[in-house]
């Protein structure tokens, strides 16, 4: 039966599932739970909805209609504003942000698990990609009559689809939101030169002063990538990417190294423990190359690190205990791009909040073109930032 012709309990049921999905991730949601969650049965539960995949579509569903009166809202608000005015961008930059994720968790939530699904496997959320689409549109189109509006639209659309599950996760981190700012100033800015005021002065000791509060990661892999203990950390690595924050225990880390749990268990001794070496590995997985286009295994390293990372934020924003992994994640953010963002910079090197800002939306392009089954092309977005700077004034 067509979702158009269900019955109207079927609202219910997509509420239901939201709510499993901000709990549990997407791996978690089944229709048992579904169903007992929502109080009817499981023969109900596919009368008025289907199956696992029309579940999914209303989800999306759903969410690309809460979007549209959103971004109804927004383009009302940006109509009152001088966008050319780069404080009163990056201020609807903030709040726009704000507003995806801090009133309705349940929605974004789910909308970012989507996301991140279609990312592994774009067939199977392909109605995602309208979404990514959609934002695309919102903010060229409230950018519409601002000399170079359509590409700095575009950046930004971006830049907030790597930035959002960050608010999710640490939005009311008082350091997070500080740096946040500092990165969606110098983009409002064009990642022009900043001179040696404004954020661009005092963003790298915001981000030496998250460091007591981050996880420490002392890249204890990087001299020993041989060894039976990297091994380990870079199983924990694939599992994060394949199946999520929630699938890394010592026994699956065993199972899936091929190694004793008291081997697991001798080199990393707690889960924290477990995580820190699986991001370590991703980070180390994902660097090595020197150009603008990165050779077949950096394109792997780095699309795995994308999806890896989302899924462990969006963990932690669900887990507080994982919370300090994000805010780790985030004051690194773009460390392992430098290659990419060099260029961008032509002769005037970028400062570090311009150079962070033109990592996430290259990471934000990058992940966007996962979801819609297509190769990322980080050169092309260097290029595109590149242009953006050089523009007119």
């Amino acid at each position: 039966m067509p979702p158009a012709t269900r019955s109207a309990a079927a609202p219910d049921i997509a509420a239901a599932a939201r709510a499993l999905v901000a709990e549990a991730g997407l791996r978690g949601l089944s229709l048992r739970k579904v169903a007992a969650r929502a109080g009817v049965s499981l023969g109900a539960f596919s009368y008025q909805v289907g199956g696992k995949a029309d579940l999914v579509r209303q989800l999306v569903v759903d969410a690309a209609e809460l979007r549209r009166q959103r971004h109804a809202a927004w383009s009302a608000r940006a109509q009152r504003m001088d966008l050319a005015d780069p404080a009163v961008l990056a201020a609807l930059i903030g709040g726009y942000l704000d507003e995806a994720a801090l009133p309705d968790r349940e929605h974004a939530l789910t909308l970012s698990e989507l996301a991140l699904e279609a990312g592994r496997d774009p067939t199977a959320c392909p109605e995602v990609g309208d979404l990514i689409r959609d934002e695309v549109a919102f903010w060229r189109g409230a950018l519409d009559g601002v000399p170079g509006g359509a590409a700095h639209g575009e950046a930004i659309a971006h830049y907030c689809q790597d930035e959002l599950p960050f608010t999710l996760a640490i939005g009311a981190d008082p350091d997070y939101r500080l740096l946040r700012a500092a990165v969606s100033a110098r983009l409002a800015d064009r990642l022009r030169d900043a001179g040696t005021g404004g954020f661009a002065a005092g963003f790298e000791a915001q981000v030496a002063a998250m460091d007591a509060r981050a996880v420490d990661i002392r890249r204890p892999l990087a001299v020993d990538a041989d060894s039976r203990r990297a091994r380990i950390a870079a199983t924990v690595a694939v599992l994060i990417e394949a199946e999520g924050v929630a699938a890394v225990t010592h026994r699956a880390v065993a199972a899936a190294a091929g190694a004793p749990n008291s081997t697991v268990a001798h080199y990393f001794r707690t889960r924290d423990d477990l995580l820190r070496a699986g991001v370590e590995a991703l980070y180390l997985g994902s660097t090595g190359s020197t150009t603008t286009e990165p050779d077949a295994e950096a394109q792997r390293g780095g699309r795995s690190l994308m999806r890896a990372t989302r899924a462990l934020v969006l963990a932690a924003a669900r887990d507080d205990s994982l919370r300090p992994f994000a805010l780790d994640l985030r004051r690194r953010r773009g460390e392992h791009m430098g290659a990419l963002v060099a260029p961008i910079g032509g002769g005037r090197p970028l400062d570090a909040a311009a150079a962070q800002a033109a990592a996430m939306t290259i990471s934000g392009a990058g992940f966007a073109r996962q979801t819609l089954g297509e190769a990322p092309r980080a050169g092309d977005v260097a290029g595109l930032l590149a242009r953006l700077r050089a523009g007119p004034d």
